[in-house]
């Protein structure tokens, strides 16, 4: 039995290390060198010996997970990883991070909808909807090709969550180009996104591009579209108010004197939360059911269902 003092409901494993994509703002294959990923049954191995321990929820991730297994078996493997993953017992939730559009799969889009599992939750760092800023920033795909990709996603896999990230201010963004990425965001409405002022890393291409954008533009840019995210999670969350959610159980805030934990369309530590009173000891990493009562851009609250 894990210690309960220290104890998380939640792992992650790391399924491969590097990356080959080169965005021209990053310098991570730099650092950690070409994409490799890890033989698929130490993998397995160490799921279900996280899972004996007990460990509810699995997070695979790694710089593009969806990429996983290309390198070793020759073909893209995380639909199966997940899969084979997603059969040990005592498993509660399994999610991945970090997925790249052009690399996710029709078996992978097949096996998130089948497997109860598997959150409905994918995260898809866009960085962009310009496609001018997209190909300055090296990046495989088109704004068409995104929403193309948006729509199959919606439509295979019920209740889905998308979470994305923007760059904004990235050099040569014109105000056009923000201006395109604001209805983009407008238009798809994500379920979560983080968006964030361009910093150039030492060394990268972008970082000696011309055009680069003043700092008080990019801040304001920044804090332009975090208020349309907020406008649009407000009243995301605010559908939630009436209805009964499935959370995993993190703890306890002695402050507020309230639990809190996360469903399974938040990811830890980058998403929102659910804070809710209960008439009974709850332990961390039990699956509870609370009715929502109040939600803002970001949380949740409610109390436990009997």
């Amino acid at each position: 039995v894990r210690d309960r003092l220290h104890y998380s409901p939640t792992a992650y494993i790391k399924v491969a290390e590097g990356c080959v994509n080169c965005c021209s703002y990053c310098a991570i294959p730099d650092i950690r060198g070409p994409f490799r990923s890890r033989p698929m049954e130490p993998i397995i191995s160490e799921v279900e010996g996280l899972v004996r321990t007990g460990v509810k929820e699995i997070i695979l991730v790694a710089q593009e997970t969806t990429r996983y297994g290309l390198d070793i078996y020759g073909e893209y493997k995380l639909a199966e990883l997940l899969r084979r993953s997603a059969a040990a017992d005592g498993l509660k939730w399994l999610r991945f991070l970090y997925s790249y559009p052009t690399s996710i799969t029709e078996d992978l889009i097949k096996v998130i909808a089948e497997e109860s599992k598997i959150c409905n939750y994918i995260d898809l760092p866009l960085q962009h909807a310009s496609n001018a800023i997209l190909s300055r920033m090296n990046r495989r795909g088109s704004k068409e090709d995104i929403l193309h990709l948006i729509d199959k996603l919606r439509s295979s896999v019920p209740n889905l969550t998308l979470r994305t990230t923007f760059i904004v201010g990235f050099p040569g963004e014109t105000e056009a180009d923000f201006q395109e990425l604001m209805e983009f965001m407008g238009r798809v409405k994500f379920e979560r996104a983080g968006v964030f002022a361009y910093s150039a890393e030492e060394g990268t291409p972008a970082a000696s591009m011309p055009d680069q954008v003043p700092e008080d533009v990019k801040q304001a840019r920044e804090k332009e579209a975090m208020l349309l995210q907020q406008e649009i999670s407000d009243a995301n969350n605010r559908l939630k108010i009436g209805q009964e959610v499935e959370v995993l159980v993190e703890g306890f805030d002695e402050i507020q004197c309230t639990y809190y934990g996360r469903t399974a369309a938040d990811a830890p530590e980058i998403d929102g939360q659910v804070f809710f009173s209960a008439n009974r000891v709850v332990a961390p990493g039990e699956l509870v059911p609370v009715r929502i009562n109040q939600a803002d851009e970001y949380d949740l609250t409610g109390e436990l269902v009997l």
